[in-house]
């Protein structure tokens, strides 16, 4: 996952665009929300009128197969971590 802006990661160059923002995994088909604990599965269709303005306005197209810049911070959860858990252990180098 790459660090996209304050607080909001993004699963890189995945089919469709995957974020971490506010303790939850998202994503938006459609215009309809979903959000879970796990980056890959157990998603739940959220009102869209309680996802966080940070994610919702978004250029969602731009994040779809993205490729954060070389310097851009990464990191590599384990299946149900968040990032930045144990960030210093973990962090990528480019």
């Amino acid at each position: 996952m790459v660090l996209v802006s304050p607080g909001v990661w993004v699963v890189e160059d995945y089919d469709y665009p995957v974020y971490f923002s506010d303790g939850f995994y998202w994503y938006v088909d459609g215009g309809v929300w979903y959000r879970s604990r796990y980056w890959d599965h157990e998603f739940a269709r959220y009102p869209r009128e309680q996802v966080p303005g940070h994610l919702a306005s978004l250029p969602h197209e731009q994040f779809r197969h993205y490729r954060g810049a070389p310097e851009a911070e990464r990191v590599r959860p384990g299946r149900g971590e968040q990032p930045g858990a144990n960030r210093e252990a973990r962090r990528e180098r480019p």
